[in-house]
């Protein structure tokens, strides 16, 4: 099917002459992909473009050289820096080789992560070192899923059907012998997950876009939290002792019982999870925030601050009503007595995943510094809320999280007296959808003249149509199954953002999408058939293709790219894009 350009449902049949790209292949492919490359040094070539690259390789460098050092998880021989969900590195203390993990499990003798080793296409592997000077694994076993755990001298990690379909539970020794499936899921609807919470606990979860069910595995049915007892929804808990963390549109509270022991307006309060897991106390807790990091002590009673990034930055809590009366909020971050000239929205609302609202000096840091502020809107769709905020943005209700991401930069725009001219969106992923629905819904840069799409699923009602694509079947509940059912199908066509853009004309839009060349879950011909197909005339419309990278581009990548990128920004607000 991938590459056929008639697709047919039971409701309509269609021809896209781009399907050939699907199949990433052959010399009319590596043509295109010379093409896009072109175009882009065309660009970051430009005078005023190679300077501002420049100058921003050099912000991050020193920025990273200014900033605190992040304090580690220190655990027996090992220390962790959880750098995000999907990239931790670790080392045994005292050595100088670092190991880049998705997960990572300690115990008292050895240490077991599981690792991509394709390149970005998240293709695991699970590995256990014992030997801080050894350069390879005392073993290891592929493919396995992300998440791994262990109990009564038992390792647990999941079987994999289809790169991302996770199928099978599986233990094995903690010598990586005696390797046994104990669990086959029947549905290819269901995505498996292992989960390792406070004091040892370890339970599994079916999931079928954002709908949960958890088991021990004894396969008898449990919870993952206790039930919220309010309008908020729940990040985090250790019943042990009455921890709570809890989130009402990204505002986390820290709790204690019914007592606070520490509220931030938007951010990640992450207590330790290794830690957590062994059940000790006093551990340490992250705090990430717009305007910085902080570092606690978590006690049995109480929270103590031992450090904490000193900040020129200041972050307001911003809200909208949407276009159906809901309320919905944001945080704004700028430089302190500064207002800012131009915005930056940030958006996404998909999978009931909280947004990432770190620090906004180490990703917008040259923009920051140069009079824009950036917007994190907290959408129906995502994980900022309750389960049923995040439920609201599925299949035909992202219209509503287009309509709250509209509605708070238009708000925005008045408070601080921003134009559209000055303004840009940013979405990745799964916000390319967002990214496409806000361009079709304001074509004529009434509501910004800059989008900025990276990963972007773009490409939805090909994907929502095809099987034998490795998410297809999972995401169903998320994004619809327009082959089976007609208003999933008609909500799909009128979205699909790669669809959309045969039709549109944004001549005063600039569009620059970044994707990658093995990346698992956004194919790289989604970015490409987007961006050729809304290059008609007018502002630039860049894509950016990297090589040997996935969908998560690694950390030590990452600062090259983010000072392009910004560049190219930058230079688009300042007028300096125009080629020779």
């Amino acid at each position: 099917m991938t590459g056929v350009p008639v697709r047919s449902t039971k409701f309509a049949s269609w021809v896209d002459e781009d399907a050939w790209m699907e199949t990433m292949k052959g010399t009319k492919w590596k043509h295109v992909l010379n093409e896009e490359e072109t175009n882009v040094k065309s660009y970051i070539t430009l005078p005023s473009i190679k300077k501002r690259i420049s100058s921003y390789v050099n912000y991050y460098t020193t920025l990273q050289k200014h900033t605190m050092p992040s304090i580690p998880f220190r655990h027996n021989f090992v220390e962790i820096q959880w750098q995000s969900a999907f990239f931790k590195t670790w080392s045994f203390i005292g050595t100088n080789q670092s190991h880049e993990c998705r997960d990572v499990l300690l115990t008292p003798g050895a240490v077991y992560c599981t690792v991509d080793i394709k390149d970005g296409e998240e293709y695991f592997e699970l590995q256990c070192w014992t030997d801080p000077y050894a350069k390879e694994p005392a073993w290891k076993i592929s493919p396995v899923g992300p998440e791994i755990s262990c109990m009564n001298n038992t390792l647990y990690y999941l079987g994999v059907k289809h790169k991302l379909m996770y199928y099978q539970v599986w233990s094995c020794g903690m010598d990586g012998k005696n390797k046994k499936c104990i669990y086959t899921e029947p549905s290819n609807e269901v995505n498996l997950a292992i989960h390792r919470l406070a004091d040892g606990k370890t339970i599994f979860s079916r999931e079928n876009s954002q709908d949960f069910s958890y088991f021990d595995f004894n396969m008898k049915p449990t919870h993952k939290y206790s039930n919220p007892k309010g309008n908020y929804g729940i990040d985090w808990e250790w019943s042990k002792y009455g921890f709570r963390i809890t989130k009402e549109h990204n505002l986390k509270t820290f709790w204690i019982g019914s007592k606070k022991l520490l509220s931030i307006p938007a951010g990640e309060i992450l207590v330790d999870p290794f830690a957590v897991w062994a059940g000790n106390l006093p551990c340490l807790v992250q705090v990430s925030e717009p305007i910085g990091m902080s570092y606690y002590i978590l006690h049995e009673h109480s929270i103590e601050l031992v450090q904490k990034t000193k900040s020129h930055l200041q972050s307001k809590r911003v809200w909208a009503i949407s276009k159906d009366g809901t309320n919905v909020y944001g945080i704004i971050t700028y430089k302190k007595n500064k207002p800012p000239k131009h915005l930056l929205a940030i958006g996404y609302g998909s999978y009931g995943m909280p947004s990432t609202t770190g620090p906004v000096l180490t990703r917008w840091g040259p923009l920051v510094e140069n009079g824009w502020a950036i917007l994190y809107t907290f959408l129906r769709g995502g994980g900022d809320h309750t389960d049923e905020w995040a439920k609201a943005g599925r299949i035909g209700g992202r219209e509503k999280t287009i309509e709250d991401f509209s509605s708070l930069i238009r708000n925005c725009q008045k408070e601080y007296s921003i134009s559209p001219r000055d303004t840009m969106i940013y979405g990745r992923s799964a916000g390319g959808l967002l990214m496409g629905g806000t361009i079709a819904k304001n074509p004529n840069g009434e509501l910004m003249r800059g989008v900025y799409a990276e990963v972007p699923y773009v490409d939805e009602l090909r994907t929502t149509t095809n099987p034998e694509l490795p998410l297809t079947t999972l995401e169903h509940n998320e994004f619809g199954n327009p082959s089976d059912h007609l208003k999933d199908f008609m909500d799909v066509a009128l979205l699909s953002p790669a669809n959309t853009a045969t039709i549109l004309s944004i001549p005063t839009i600039f569009v620059l999408a970044r994707t990658a060349e093995n990346d698992s879950q956004v194919f790289t011909y989604e970015s490409v058939k987007w961006i050729r197909r809304l290059r008609k005339q007018g502002a630039p419309k860049i894509c950016i293709i990297e090589k040997g990278q996935g969908h998560f581009t690694p950390p030590e990548l990452q600062q090259k790219q983010w000072a392009v990128d910004c560049a190219l920004l930058d230079g688009w607000i300042h007028n300096d894009l125009r080629q020779k």
